[in-house]
């Protein structure tokens, strides 16, 4: 009998207890972010993370370096309280060594469903130097009534840290990605600047919200000329005009506007003309040319076309041009379309570049042979 009246007694106990509050993280919202566009088909909307999202359906997340992030958080209320509550909540990360933490307080009603907490700024600030941190994990946990932290969920981000705002172009993503990733832990442009160049290198980028590579001149249709056309362009695929933009705009969502575009023709008027192009490595020229000096070489029989310099995706770019574009920045050359650079000056890329010009698609000149040293073509920003 006694057994009995104490289990009785248990339950009747278990049932006047007060409930406090459980929840569950459902979603996170950042404020004061840099709205980053899917490579040409939308900005990302908000909230940046949902829990019912597939990994790969969040939106990553852009701030500038130094930054205090700032967030609200949205929960399920899996218990709620049996009277009115006051719950603690707290999100915490490690960046870069540092530890960032939102923290606020909610209050809880027996009714309520879901709750959404006011905006948190981080207690400390970002890393000084540009980031990606791939993924940021944020832990939330949550006190109520003050009877110790639990776990409810955590948030998973591609988190995207730039030296300067964006400024001059939208921030795609896959600039964002490409160069945040690259200069990881620079805090100049000038630092920075090369690194974001060393991917274009390897002539394997691809783009971000799809995974289609980017080609130069592949296919050979291509008339895509600036860097929103190449992130449209179902292949992927842009002239040298397209690929330097692709540069400055890389350089551009981090704040760096002191790159410049060049044109490099033989003369202004020769390449308006179509009159006198250049020979894009590798020529070879057969003999001495059975033509009047310089263009002493018939073109295609005298002089002819070797497998060349490699380009974006592309192991065998067009041969020859009547004018291209590369970027400037401090002094030095960089060939986006081929990957090419730094180059000290103009008579590094010519070197490594160009073997030579052509007349009128019908005759050529060996670049050294014809004119010996010094440069054969002219420079022109733009």
């Amino acid at each position: 009998m006694t057994d009995i009246k104490e289990k009785i007694a248990m339950f009747e106990n278990l049932a006047s207890a007060a409930h406090y509050t459980l929840l569950q993280l459902k979603e996170i919202e950042f404020s004061d972010s840099h709205v980053v566009e899917k490579d040409t088909t939308g900005n990302f909307g908000k909230p940046e993370w949902q829990r019912e999202r597939a990994l790969a359906e969040q939106a990553p997340v852009c701030f500038t370096r130094n930054k205090s992030p700032k967030l609200k958080a949205a929960f399920n209320v899996v218990r709620a309280p049996t009277a009115t509550e006051s719950v603690e909540i707290r999100g915490q990360c490690k960046i870069g060594g540092a530890t960032l933490e939102w923290r606020t307080s909610v209050t809880v009603q027996p009714a309520d469903k879901i709750i959404v907490s006011p905006v948190m700024a981080s207690s400390t600030n970002l890393p000084d130097h540009v980031a990606c941190y791939d993924p940021l994990i944020i832990a939330w946990e949550i006190n109520p009534a003050g009877q110790g932290w639990i776990s409810v969920g955590d948030s998973r981000h591609v988190f995207y840290v730039t030296l300067a705002d964006p400024s001059g172009t939208p921030a795609y993503w896959t600039l964002l990605d490409i160069s945040c990733r690259a200069a990881h832990g620079k805090q100049t442009a000038a630092d920075a600047v090369p690194k974001i160049f060393v991917p274009f290198t390897g002539r394997r980028l691809t783009r971000k919200r799809d995974g289609q590579g980017l080609t130069y001149w592949n296919p050979r249709s291509t008339d895509v000329t600036n860097t929103r056309e190449l992130l449209a362009r179902e292949d992927g695929s842009g002239q040298c005009g397209s690929w330097s933009e692709f540069l400055l705009d890389m350089y551009k969502v981090h704040g760096i506007l002191d790159g410049r575009k060049v044109i490099v023709v033989r003369t202004v008027a020769e390449w308006q003309s179509a009159e006198v192009g250049f020979l894009v490595k590798n020529w070879m020229f057969k003999g001495l040319g059975s033509l009047a000096s310089p263009f002493r070489y018939r073109m295609n029989t005298e002089c002819v076309s070797m497998p060349g310099i490699a380009g974006q995706r592309n192991p065998n770019p067009p041969p020859a041009f009547f004018n291209h574009f590369i970027v400037a920045y401090g002094g030095k050359y960089y060939d986006p379309s081929y990957g090419g650079g730094p180059f000290d000056d103009q008579e590094k890329w010519e070197e490594g570049a160009i073997d030579g010009l052509f007349q009128q698609s019908s005759s050529g000149a060996g670049k050294r042979a014809a004119f010996g040293a010094g440069n054969i073509l002219e420079f022109h920003p733009i």
